[in-house]
């Protein structure tokens, strides 16, 4: 009798994020294959002990999931646009890593949270209008989803 092997299960590398593949909501996403966008990914997700092994990484181990990003870096349910980087629910950077963040996303134009906004209860309602956002354009997304495939059944 042939046994299954266990699925991997898929965790969050995003600093302090504790989310895993059990949760049905969530959708994970590899690190990307070029190394630079990689590195991009790990100084936003404030994982520097990453860089280090950032060029010689399996960068099919390692996944952030679908709460770090804006709904318009996502072309459907499981997969990201091209550029891609995790903007949303990432942990605060210290002063030394927000330099080299903000020089990356110079280079790579990500934008920034304006400076009149650094009171945190703004900083709260604008995650919690964008993580409506994501949900609806999620719920959407599912039931298009489910509608096609029962449309193939048919």
């Amino acid at each position: 009798m042939a046994t299954k092997p266990k699925k991997q299960r898929k965790y969050c590398a995003v600093y302090s994020c504790m989310k895993t593949d059990r949760e049905p909501d969530l959708n994970f996403f590899r690190f990307p294959r070029d190394a630079n966008r990689r590195r991009t990914w790990i100084l936003a997700i404030g994982r520097e002990d990453l860089l280090s092994k950032c060029d010689t990484m399996n960068h099919t181990s390692y996944h952030a999931c679908s709460l770090h990003f804006e709904e318009s870096a996502i072309k459907i349910v499981k997969q990201l646009k091209e550029d891609a980087i995790p903007t949303l629910s990432l942990p605060d950077l210290s002063e030394d890593n927000k330099k080299a963040t903000k020089s990356i996303e110079t280079q790579t134009e990500i934008s920034l949270i304006s400076p009149e906004k650094t009171e945190a209860s703004d900083l709260l309602s604008e995650e919690e209008t964008s993580n409506k956002k994501r949900r609806k354009t999620n719920d959407k997304l599912t039931s298009n989803l489910k509608r096609k495939r029962k449309a193939r059944i048919d």
